[in-house]
């Protein structure tokens, strides 16, 4: 797969070179982590994560200490009990893995939350990216970022500064 991408990208760059199109590249990655509104939008969803998870983290708890204490008890107790018993266990065993996937799954409260929260700060960036790539004349700019693999890239195609201060410069 690596490789895939990275002849695609040497295609690509070859035949934008050929063209005589300005081609250039960010990292994504590094523009976010230089914004402060960035950094504490994913604090404050960390906390509320951990929140979450604590709550799910109890929550299997209390399913593990009813089972231990089924183990130590069900030899005592009647077959109609260790029924009744079991089917609570399962229960909660299965609320729990309910609650987990409504928090933290595909369609989970904190993926939406995430989504929502970074979509603005995206978008600018965003924005940032389109306002440098026009005014310097790029064609095509590239993301690091989500380009894994590639083994080389010459720092004076990084434009990733001057979307930095293009985002400073519009607040």
């Amino acid at each position: 797969m690596k490789r895939i991408l990275f002849t695609l990208f040497v295609v690509f760059s070859a035949v934008c070179g050929a063209s005589a199109q300005k081609t250039g590249y960010v990292n994504t990655e590094i523009i976010l982590s230089s914004l402060q509104e960035y950094k504490d939008t994913v604090a404050i969803l960390e906390s509320r994560t951990k929140v979450l998870q604590t709550q799910i983290e109890d929550a299997f708890k209390s399913v593990e200490y009813l089972y231990n204490s089924y183990q130590e008890t069900k030899y005592n107790l009647s077959q109609d009990k260790r029924t009744q018993v079991e089917n609570e266990i399962i229960a909660r065993e299965r609320a729990a893995k309910a609650k987990q996937q409504e928090y933290f799954g595909e369609n989970g409260q904190m993926t939406k939350a995430t989504e929502q929260a970074l979509k603005p700060i995206r978008e600018k960036v965003q924005n940032a990216i389109n306002e440098v790539a026009k005014a310097e004349g790029y064609s095509v700019i590239i993301d690091l970022s989500v380009m894994r693999g590639v083994v080389y890239n010459d720092n004076k195609c990084n434009i990733s500064e001057k979307v930095v201060n293009r985002l400073k410069s519009n607040k």
